[in-house]
């Protein structure tokens, strides 16, 4: 009696182990996202240095990278995924003296913490999902700081929201998501008092890879 019990226990939690295994996953991802920054009036910047009068524009926006970890649960045909990724993306800027060809280039760099909250479904190996993405600044430097009256202007979170689709093969899946943005970014810097700002909402397109463990 006591033998058939302990294989009823050892039966039962292995069922247990089988079907969480297959209603629970998670594992690590990571890859590149195109450029999110639209100049908006950063564009064609001019202002007075004591005597010189400079100019600043945007001259390339860099891809982006990330990677992190996730999780995906299954409910009734549905499944829900939380992430939590480490991104970082930089701008490049050229800053000279008007009517002036040597221009110098200065580059800003931007470290955020991206938490999308994915909910989706399969067909056979292929998903579809959608969701919103809250997007925590955790960090950056800029080349920018020794230019007289500079200051940076930055919201510490922002909301977007992300639409894709994926592919699973074994414990491999590919993503890729286009990403837009629903709340204002922020003035991006200010400049002897008078503020400039990206556009109001940035949208980019995200490529990820994700190895189940």
């Amino acid at each position: 009696m006591k033998k058939l019990l302990l294989i009823l226990l050892c039966f039962s939690a292995v069922q247990v182990a089988t079907t969480n295994a297959q209603t629970f996953k998670y594992g690590i991802r990571g890859g590149i996202s195109t450029p999110d920054v639209k100049p908006g009036d950063i564009d064609s910047i001019r202002f007075k240095r004591g005597a010189d009068s400079l100019k600043l524009k945007v001259n390339d926006a860099n891809y982006g990278y990330h990677f992190g970890i996730w999780g995906r649960l299954k409910i009734a045909g549905f499944y829900i995924q939380p992430e939590i990724l480490f991104n970082s993306s930089k701008v490049e800027y050229k800053l000279g003296k008007l009517n002036n060809l040597a221009d110098s280039v200065k580059s800003e760099s931007f470290q955020n913490l991206d938490i999308p909250l994915m909910i989706g479904t399969k067909l056979g190996s292929f998903r579809i999902n959608a969701g919103p993405v809250a997007h925590i600044r955790i960090g950056g430097s800029s080349d920018l700081v020794n230019t007289a009256g500079f200051e940076e202007k930055f919201q510490t979170a922002t909301w977007g929201c992300q639409l894709g689709m994926g592919f699973d093969a074994g414990r491999v899946g590919v993503d890729i998501r286009y990403e837009g943005n629903t709340t204002k970014f922020g003035s991006q810097l200010s400049i002897g008092g008078k503020a400039y700002e990206f556009s109001k909402a940035p949208s980019r397109f995200v490529v990820s890879i994700a190895i189940a463990l």
